[in-house]
């Protein structure tokens, strides 16, 4: 429980911060958004939730607990099935960890939004 909500996922014992900087640049269309900091904790929880989620998104594809970016390796892990979430264009299976590399692209549900990811190792640590 978190805040009074069952989160409906447990971070591995083996997760860890990650050692470099690892960033998802989000884009709406050709549109660049706002880029979103990964490197300062060992996962983070997407979904629509805002009390719980580490990074909100709001649109009505997108479930309250979607997906978690989890750091052993940077993995992906999709929570729940109904409007799924998209590696590279390729819809993954809920409740595996995919491992996701540096300019591979994550939608989620049926949001325009792209999220590229990448790292900037020359950044210092905020």
């Amino acid at each position: 429980m978190f805040k009074g909500v069952l989160i409906k996922y447990n971070e591995p014992e083996d997760a860890r911060k990650p050692t470099v900087f690892w960033r998802m640049y989000p884009f709406k269309g050709n549109q660049p958004l706002p880029v979103l900091h990964i490197h300062r904790q060992s996962g983070y929880l997407i979904g629509r939730d805002r009390n719980i989620a580490d990074i909100p998104m709001d649109h009505p594809s997108i479930s309250k607990q979607h997906a978690v970016l989890q750091f052993r390796y940077v993995s992906l892990r999709f929570i729940r099935l109904p409007n799924g979430t998209f590696l590279n264009n390729k819809k993954i299976e809920p409740r595996r960890y995919y491992e996701v590399r540096e300019t591979d692209v994550i939608k989620f549900g049926f949001s325009s939004r792209d999220y590229v990811v990448m790292t900037d190792t020359t950044d210092t640590a905020e």
